[in-house]
């Protein structure tokens, strides 16, 4: 989307189309090593993704799980703006959506999405226009990131209930790195719009593989 309202202010914010993807990228970079450089120094492999309801940050790894982890945790939680970089940012990301624009099959695809949706957001490309990042501030991005409050938990959690949601009024997503949610979600979270991955999917293969190897 390209409005929403802060819990500090009355009146929603309007920003301009590809924000949530500007920022993707943004969130990678800080004042000494970027996240890239910092994974390649522990072995590991980042990437992250933009879609019409998300953003996604990920990173695999053969070992040491909790550096890589909390190289994560810190990146997206300290973002670095300044007119220099984001200025740097825009020409990136213009080269990238003039590349989109170039797809027959994502503009068939937006072409249909904007025949069928005259108002909805969703008709509008994830990476906005090359008129619309050049709209995009430090003060903008840094406007965009008030207000997100995500938990990123696994095992041994408290359920999300009660006094837990009282506490966590502003929570909008619970990132559970482990398999199964259904000792930890609650009628009350789903109430309140609270939207909830795990790492099911993830597991999914490892375990068939396991599962496998033991039957051979």
């Amino acid at each position: 989307d390209t409005r929403f309202k802060r819990s500090d202010r009355e009146d929603f914010i309007e920003i301009p189309a590809g924000t949530a993807h500007f920022l993707e990228h943004k969130l990678f970079e800080s004042e000494e090593l970027d996240a890239f450089q910092r994974y390649a120094k522990t072995g590991a492999s980042a990437n992250a993704f933009t879609s019409f309801d998300r953003t996604c940050y990920l990173f695999t790894c053969t070992g040491s799980f909790k550096e890589n982890f909390e190289i994560l945790i810190d990146f997206v939680r300290h973002p670095y703006f300044t007119e220099a970089t984001v200025q740097k940012e825009q020409g990136i990301i213009g080269q990238e959506i003039k590349m989109y624009d170039d797809s027959p099959d994502w503009r068939v695809m937006f072409n249909m999405l904007g025949g069928m949706y005259h108002n909805h957001p969703v008709k509008i490309d994830i990476a906005g226009t090359v008129p619309s990042i050049m709209k995009i501030t430090p003060e903008i991005l840094r406007d965009a990131l008030v207000d997100i409050d995500v938990c990123v938990c696994t095992w041994g959690i408290p359920k999300f209930e009660g006094v837990v949601l009282e506490k966590a009024n502003k929570l909008k997503l619970i990132a559970y790195t482990a398999g199964s949610v259904h000792n930890i979600v609650s009628d009350e979270m789903y109430e309140k719009g609270i939207r909830i991955v795990c790492g099911n999917e993830g597991f999914a293969e490892s375990v068939a593989e396991g599962a496998m190897t033991y039957m051979l």
